[in-house]
């Protein structure tokens, strides 16, 4: 816990952001080329996070993309979340091959680890007790802190005529002019 404390202690003081180390200096992940990947069958939002050994931040952040739902993080703190969602029972509770696509009334959110040896998922079926659903929630809670803590500089495509934000309502008690 105390490493996953740090971990996001990083990660929130941008620490994690791109070395200013020359090229060729930086210590590749003993883990290889990683991905992890969150996926909310309620809503379809799917979010993921990538060390730099799988996709360079200029090479993620240079291009418009069509979301910004990927983020780029610095191979150690990619290595320590991994270790942490392992001792919080991803190790454990995990399946092989790539979480489901859709969640058919089966699953409720996946958490997908792709690493050299493959992939492997976590899925929640919807009813588990208080106790059953501990693990997973610990789970999803250490990525999810990982990617809100993980600057991201995504820009994305937008049609004709929408807005990139929501126009905020305002209150009840202000009339329309």
């Amino acid at each position: 816990m105390h490493r996953f404390a740090l971990l996001c202690a990083l990660a929130f003081a941008g620490l994690a952001c791109q070395s200013n180390a020359p090229a060729g200096e930086a210590k590749p992940s003993p883990n290889g080329p990683l991905r992890v990947g969150y996926t909310d069958y309620r809503s379809d939002q799917v979010l993921e996070l990538v060390n730099e050994s799988h996709t360079g931040r200029v090479e993620q952040y240079s291009k418009v993309g069509e979301s910004a739902n990927r983020k780029v993080q610095s191979d150690e703190i990619m290595d320590a979340l991994i270790e942490h969602l392992d001792e919080q029972g991803f190790a454990k509770l995990a399946q092989p091959g790539h979480s489901p696509t859709k969640g058919d009334g089966r699953w409720l959110w996946s958490i997908e680890i792709e690493r050299a040896r493959g992939p492997s998922f976590v899925a929640v079926p919807p009813g588990l007790t208080a106790a059953e659903i501990k693990p997973y929630i610990a789970i999803k809670a250490a990525f999810v802190e990982t990617y809100n803590a993980t600057y991201g500089l995504q820009a994305v495509k937008v049609k004709a005529g929408e807005t990139p934000f929501k126009a905020p309502e305002p209150p009840k008690s202000v009339k329309q002019q």
